[in-house]
């Protein structure tokens, strides 16, 4: 491995792999990698948690979830760090680490939908590669009710 911090993110997602292609060049003190090309991960980092959640790997550790996005949001300058202090200021009210837990969880599950009507509205190219994403919007509201 590396000294420097490393994203792995999944590179099966759409929505995953265009924000690592907009992170990229405004955090050059981060290595990105796709989950396909993570190489060796650290003991106890299994492919289902990359392909849960995006994984920020340093000399502290392993964070996952939004403790990563907030830890790659203060490598991106100011704007990233007033991002990264929008989330301190939502975690100082109780409850608040459970809200945006919550919200991530939510949009990882849901990722492979999200990425289908951003194509279907023009925003993105592809829809993510994970599964479901390439059936219709139609369908996925079918299957999302069934």
């Amino acid at each position: 491995m590396t000294d420097q911090a490393i994203v792995v993110y999944d590179d099966d997602c759409s929505i995953c792999t265009r924000f690592a292609d907009v992170m990229t060049p405004i955090t050059p003190d981060l290595v990105w990698r796709g989950s396909r090309h993570a190489g060796d991960l650290p003991d106890g980092v299994s492919r289902e948690l990359v392909e849960e959640s995006i994984l920020l790997i340093d000399g502290d550790g392993v964070h996952s979830h939004v403790e990563a996005l907030q830890l790659i949001a203060r490598h991106a300058g100011s704007l990233g760090n007033v991002a990264a202090t929008g989330i301190d200021v939502v975690h100082a009210v109780p409850g608040g680490d459970g809200l945006t837990g919550w919200a991530y969880e939510q949009f990882s599950a849901n990722r492979h939908k999200i990425s289908a009507l951003l194509v279907k509205v023009g925003l993105l190219e592809n829809a993510c590669a994970v599964p479901s994403a390439a059936a219709p919007v139609d369908d996925l509201r079918t299957a999302a009710t069934a």
